[in-house]
């Protein structure tokens, strides 16, 4: 699996549970939670409402992760890498559909589209000639590539077990603000341990504001979501044109034939009417 291609795929699936976190399902009534005082915290100042928005585990966190069935989001990302001096930065569009329909389009500084479906992954992009190229990796042909793509796909969709499988976790509420918070992964064991070092989510109330990839080489990426809609439902010509999906016919209803409401003439025995 090269670099583009991880890197790809992991910006994906984080980007997935960015909006996860949007999700606007009513959460539960908030109630006001009063800090033991610490001298040592004395010049912190906790949130404005003083009332705690945020999850209150991290199992309530990917409970909002499972919620969504239908999202698009903007967003924006920087990589930072040891051989270059300035970040290489991109932005995009991120589509997500169930039961695990995956779009992330870049569509600065260059254009290109990643998709995952189900059964495959799909790369396509536009060289320098202006010619289309599309690479098609067979899911079910390729183990690590699946290992990779459906382990993250669990976690984020909030699959507890497999969370235990192949992270560590560590879910941290700010201290001095009732509003922040922040959700730590590291990797048990490869291919993800080739890829990642850890990767850090940072949110407030409900939503995530940042993530954070930081790689065994010491390179790290940055994404942050601008705009979300978490209750994107999309058109068979949508699912068509963004997952390559092709829509199932909602099947129409027939009118059911009514009785005639004419009563039936009366006959004599020999069959004639009356």
């Amino acid at each position: 699996m090269n670099a583009y291609l991880s890197r790809s795929l992991l910006a994906g699936s984080l980007l997935t549970s960015f909006a996860f976190c949007q999700s606007e399902a009513t959460p539960p009534k908030p109630t006001v939670t009063k800090p033991e005082f610490n001298p040592d915290n004395a010049n912190l100042t906790p949130g404005l409402s003083g009332l705690q928005q945020r999850p209150a585990s991290k199992e309530a966190l990917f409970r909002a992760f499972a919620a969504i069935k239908g999202l698009s989001a903007d967003y924006t990302e920087e990589k930072f890498l040891s051989l270059l001096a300035v970040p290489l930065k991109s932005a995009g569009k991120l589509h997500f559909m169930q039961p695990g329909y995956l779009s992330r389009i870049v569509e600065s500084p260059e254009k290109s589209k990643l998709t995952i479906t189900e059964s495959e992954l799909r790369m396509a992009s536009t060289d320098t000639t202006g010619k289309n190229k599309e690479e098609v990796i067979d899911l079910r042909q390729s183990d690590r590539v699946r290992l990779f793509v459906t382990s993250l796909v669990q976690v984020f969709q909030g699959d507890g077990k497999a969370l235990k499988q192949h992270y560590q976790v560590r879910y941290t509420p700010k201290a001095d603000d009732f509003h922040v918070w922040q959700l730590e992964l590291k990797p048990r064991k490869s291919p993800l341990t080739q890829i990642m070092k850890r990767l850090v989510l940072v949110g407030r109330d409900q939503s995530v504001t940042r993530i954070e990839l930081h790689e065994p080489n010491g390179d790290r990426t940055i994404t942050k979501i601008v705009k979300v809609n978490p209750k994107r439902v999309f058109t068979a010509k949508e699912q068509k044109e963004i997952f390559g999906v092709t829509a199932k016919p909602t099947p129409s209803k027939t009118p059911s034939s009514k009785p005639d409401s004419k009563k039936p003439s009366k006959t004599n025995k020999a069959g004639a009417p009356r």
